[in-house]
């Protein structure tokens, strides 16, 4: 719901259309949902990487994208994600090495089964219909 909550915001803000909302969150953050959960997804991004994307959108969209002071405090303390060895999680090197190496194939695995597919034709967008 609160993904959903978000991308109505989005399209209510004039930001996106439904079709273009959908096209980013298929592509990019919901590519990765069947493997695993935000917390590592971001861990393996980096949290230092977060911290600024939710600054720059802060800056462009306003408060409610202010970076969450949990998110801040782990960056503080150097708990970047995978590539220092803690985030949200802690990781040992044998483990993120592992989980990097199993991130690369099963997202592989996932990009070959989807090119294999037809697209699918997805409706209009209400107001160019």
């Amino acid at each position: 719901m609160a993904l959903f909550r978000e991308a109505l915001a989005c399209v209510e803000d004039g930001l996106a259309s439904p079709k273009e909302v959908d096209e980013v969150v298929r592509s990019c953050f919901g590519f990765r949902m069947p493997f695993f959960g935000p917390f590592q997804i971001a861990d393996m991004a980096g949290l230092d990487v977060y911290v600024s994307v939710f600054e720059t959108l802060e800056q462009g969209l306003g408060e409610r994208f202010r970076v969450p002071a949990a998110l801040r405090e782990l960056v503080e303390q150097g708990r970047t994600g995978t590539k220092s060895g803690a985030g949200f999680l802690t990781y040992s090197d044998e483990e993120r090495q592992q989980l990097l190496l199993e991130r690369d194939r099963r997202y592989a695995a996932l990009n070959e089964l989807l090119e294999g597919l037809p697209p699918l034709e997805a409706g209009q967008d209400e107001e160019t219909s």
